[in-house]
C-alpha cells in the first residue's frame, strides 16, 4: 500500500484517464500516465487497478497516476494487479 498526500467503479478500458471520487481523484491523464481503474475504499483509502499492456506477456504492469484532494489530506492507495504484480517498490512524488 501507498500512502499519499493530497466512485463508482471505472471500466478497465484503454481510455481510461481519471475518476473523480468527489473530494478525491486519481488521474493517469499526463505523459507517462497509466493505470485502468479506481474505486473507493474508505473515506481515506482508494484501490487502482493496473493491468499488463498485453495480458499472459508482461508479468510486471508498468504505472503512473496522480492523486490530488480539494484540501491536503493523507490517502492511502492500495495497487489491484489484474495480473501479475509489481517488480519494483512504488514510489512516491509530492511535489507533482
Amino acid at each position: 500500500m501507498l500512502a499519499l498526500l493530497a466512485a463508482p467503479l471505472s471500466a478497465g478500458t484503454d481510455d481510461w484517464s481519471s475518476c473523480d471520487l468527489g473530494d478525491i481523484r486519481i488521474e493517469a491523464d499526463f505523459p507517462g500516465a497509466r493505470a485502468n481503474a479506481c474505486f473507493r475504499q474508505s473515506a481515506d483509502e482508494v484501490a487502482v487497478l493496473i493491468m499488463p499492456e498485453v495480458a499472459g506477456i508482461i508479468r510486471s504492469p508498468w504505472y503512473a497516476f496522480r492523486v490530488t484532494a480539494d484540501k491536503p489530506r493523507r490517502v492511502r492507495a492500495t495497487l489491484v494487479y489484474g495480473e501479475g504484480a509489481h517488480r519494483y517498490w512504488p514510489k512516491t512524488s509530492h511535489d507533482g
